[in-house]
């Protein structure tokens, strides 16, 4: 587990992270680093969302920067599991059409 300030995150197998919180300005550059570093070593990245309980716009900004990353290196898309309500909601009103690179899906077990 990585603790970074507000926010969790659970390495759950290669290129799979589980993150629990609240992400915004104070935490959002430490989760980049973690899940740039994933794409970097040429591993696609699917995240967890359903524990997220804040996302703020530089949470949504690192999402964004990820997709283009992750579609440049070939690597797309990043795949974001379960958001929760309140993420869901930030994505809705923010990327209504969706965005290239950037995957939303349900995933229950």
């Amino acid at each position: 587990m990585i603790a970074c300030s507000g926010v969790e995150v659970r390495r759950e197998g290669d290129g799979r992270f589980e993150v629990e919180g609240e992400l915004d300005v104070s935490n959002v550059e430490q989760l980049g680093d973690v899940l740039s570093a994933e794409l970097r070593a040429g591993s696609s990245v699917v995240v967890d969302l359903s524990g997220l309980a804040f996302m703020d716009s530089q949470g949504l900004r690192l999402l964004l920067q990820l997709a283009l990353h992750a579609e440049a290196a070939g690597l797309d898309p990043v795949v974001l599991l379960n958001p929760s309500p309140v993420v869901r909601r930030v994505l809705e009103i923010s990327l209504p059409h969706g965005l290239s690179g950037l995957a939303v899906r349900e995933e229950r077990t």
